[in-house]
């Protein structure tokens, strides 16, 4: 047993020396909506900008209308995701009262998991989310979360606005990845396992073996 968890750890060792943190800008890289990241042991930042605007119809109708950022992401085999987490910067554009976004965390089936509430300007409106309003933290309720891979959704955003007005919210989402911790580590052990017999067999080779010699019989 000690020999399969010295493995275990060596093979998490490696795996997080060669991490490379995920760093996404919107304005550089391209619209987030829609897309897929592969995330890595570290922290790794998604950073974007959501717009909103309230616009009157001819019969007096206001519509208020967002965009949605979202995307699917996966973390290494081994790892979990240990904490989530949001910073805002709220631009208005008119008069605005107030805005808050509502954003949830699915699996890779489309199962649900947690969801959050975020106030982003102006005094929160997170009654409708059947959420408290969160300080930046994202689904705590459900951290730390083991997985393969997730879909994060932009659930809902309701905000205070005048007929055309409205405002933009830049954002940094932050994924925090870790190596899974003993014992849940013990689920590695059959690749730790596989390990120790393939180094079982290299060393019942015979390379490099030295037979002690026969006893004579008088």
């Amino acid at each position: 047993m000690n020999r399969t968890l010295a493995a275990i750890a060596s093979i998490a060792s490696l795996t997080s020396a060669f991490a490379a943190p995920l760093t996404y800008t919107e304005d550089v890289s391209g619209d987030i909506n829609n897309g897929f990241f592969a995330l890595d042991f570290g922290t790794n930042q998604i950073s974007g900008r959501l717009h909103f605007v309230t616009t009157r119809l001819p019969d007096g109708t206001d519509v208020f209308d967002v965009d949605r950022d979202e995307f699917d992401f996966s973390i290494p085999f081994g790892s979990r995701l240990a904490s989530a987490s949001i910073t805002t910067a709220f631009f208005a554009t008119g008069a605005t009262l107030n805005m808050s976004l509502g954003f949830s965390l699915l699996d890779d089936s489309g199962q649900f998991i947690d969801q959050s509430c975020v106030p982003v300007f102006g005094p929160p409106n997170c009654a409708l989310f059947f959420r408290p309003p969160s300080t930046g933290a994202l689904f705590t309720d459900a951290m730390p979360l083991s997985g393969t891979s997730f879909q994060f959704r932009s659930t809902a955003a309701w905000g205070g606005f005048l007929p055309t007005s409205g405002g933009s919210t830049d954002y940094t989402l932050s994924f925090l990845i870790q190596p899974i911790p003993e014992p849940e580590s013990l689920l590695l052990v059959p690749l730790a396992l596989a390990v120790l017999q393939l180094t079982g067999a290299n060393r019942g080779s015979g390379a490099g073996r030295t037979e002690l010699p026969k006893e004579r019989k008088g």
